[in-house]
């Protein structure tokens, strides 16, 4: 099967599961990438090297949380496509994805890590603490 064909049953599929316009449209770009490097080939004729190799091309200039989405995207396309039946053996069951660090966006600086995750485990847990109990004046010192 062709790689544009593939797409398009794929995100057909996506689409019936509820996947968001968003979500479908980082999809869409991603496979324009993949047939726009490889051409509009059959899906076959690809193999693990093959995929490697354009990821190592075209993720010299990607940040890892970049590649790391479209190694994602690819892992999904391609093991959705062997699952249904349109490829014997899935090329990128041995492709890993890169580790990203995440950052904690929601981490004040002026406050000591130790003391975020004491704040926060209290608000996980229901803990209500109080303005003059001695714990939360330590740890707001």
């Amino acid at each position: 099967m062709l790689l544009s064909k593939a797409w398009a049953l794929f995100e057909a599929y996506k689409r019936i599961e509820g996947f968001s316009s968003q979500t479908l449209k980082a999809y869409q770009l991603q496979s324009l990438l993949l047939i726009g490097y490889f051409k509009d080939v059959e899906m076959d004729l690809l193999d693990t090297n093959q995929l490697k190799e354009h990821l190592a091309i075209s993720g010299k200039h990607l940040k890892p949380a970049r590649l790391a989405h479209r190694i994602r995207f690819m892992k999904l396309f391609f093991r959705w496509s062997h699952e249904e039946g349109y490829l014997s053996k899935n090329p990128t069951s041995k492709i890993k994805e890169p580790k990203v660090e995440r950052l904690n966006t929601f981490v004040n600086p002026l406050i000591p890590q130790w003391k975020w995750r004491f704040l926060k485990l209290c608000f996980l847990k229901g803990v209500k603490l109080e303005k003059q109990s001695p714990q939360i004046e330590y740890v707001l010192k």
